[in-house]
């Protein structure tokens, strides 16, 4: 089997103006061959989220990777663009969050914000990434479909939201 996805003696810093800087995740090393399924765990604030946003290059301002690389198919994720970042994520890697509550926009339409990353990724119309978003609802087992898009979060219950 080959590695897939690699985390090298990962260290991520926080920097922050006028304070000391504080790191946040330490030496971290991991691989995951193809087929496998890796899990990540530990106490609250002990840096899982901080390790996966950092493979996702989806670190907040002031975070930097200070020491170590990630590997992606053998390719340095931390010498990605904003581009190739784009591009990676959402279609090759992705990151499903545990808290449905935030997951979701609550200022818009399930189904909109479901098209927004179908149109990011995929050449359809948005027509198509409507139907599409219907069409995905319903595969997790959601009834009506077509009104659940049309819906805002808050009006489904917690284990809607989860699907």
């Amino acid at each position: 089997m080959s590695v897939v996805l690699a985390a090298e003696h990962l260290t991520k810093t926080f920097v922050s103006l006028g304070r000391e800087n504080y790191t946040a995740v330490d030496d971290v090393s991991f691989s995951v061959e193809s087929g496998e399924k890796l899990g990540i765990i530990g106490e609250s604030g002990s840096g899982k989220t901080t390790v996966i946003r950092s493979i996702l290059g989806l670190l907040p301002s002031g975070g930097k990777v200070t020491k170590g690389d990630i590997l992606f198919e053998g390719e340095s994720l931390l010498q990605y663009s904003k581009k190739q970042w784009r591009e990676l994520r959402g279609t090759q890697i992705s990151m499903i969050f545990q808290d449905s509550m935030t997951s979701l926009n609550p200022t818009m339409r399930v189904g909109r914000q479901m098209c927004e990353g179908i149109l990011r990724h995929q050449r359809v119309s948005r027509q198509e990434a409507q139907q599409i978003s219907a069409e995905l609802l319903g595969q997790v087992g959601l009834p009506n479909p077509e009104l659940v898009a049309k819906r805002y979060p808050h009006t489904m219950s917690g284990g809607q939201r989860q699907r």
